[in-house]
């Protein structure tokens, strides 16, 4: 047997074990898993916050409502805007939640997502991109808010 023939089920077989592993993996974490502990993401499920937010440095201007829901996290003031509902992830911190999300919009760009629950308050950052041929748009909010009854 030369040394050719020898290697290529060798590869194959390497490449079968990763693609067996990798979707075991995604098996135990759910849909949208990313391991970044996705187990907490079900503890948010479920839960929607009234927020005052308003743009990074400056005072609060508006009120919006974040809510995750069926593994999927959405600001209702980003809808309007035609930003979509997307998975995010989780994790516990000692008492706290972190989370993380990112939100696509076909025509705005994108929204990520960064923030942590703790008991009945958030706190949570975003970070609007936008990109065009001859200029960019990146602006940060902030967000701050209690478990809506």
């Amino acid at each position: 047997m030369n040394k050719t023939s020898f290697q290529f089920p060798v590869v194959l077989l390497v490449v079968a074990a990763g693609y067996l592993l990798s979707t075991a993996l995604w098996a135990a974490e759910g849909p949208g898993g990313t391991g970044f502990g996705t187990g907490a993401s079900h503890v948010l499920d479920g839960k929607t916050f009234v927020t005052q937010t308003g743009e990074k440095g400056k005072k609060a201007d508006h009120e919006d409502i974040i809510s995750f829901r069926d593994g999927r996290f959405i600001s209702e003031g980003c809808v309007k805007y035609g930003f979509e509902e997307k998975t995010f992830t989780a994790t516990a911190d000692g008492d706290a939640i972190r989370f993380l999300a990112e939100n696509v919009s076909p025509k705005l760009g994108i929204m990520l997502w960064e923030g942590t629950v703790k008991g009945d308050d958030i706190e949570a950052t975003s970070t609007w991109i936008r990109d065009r041929w001859y200029w960019k748009i990146k602006k940060e909010y902030w967000y701050r808010g209690k478990l809506k009854e």
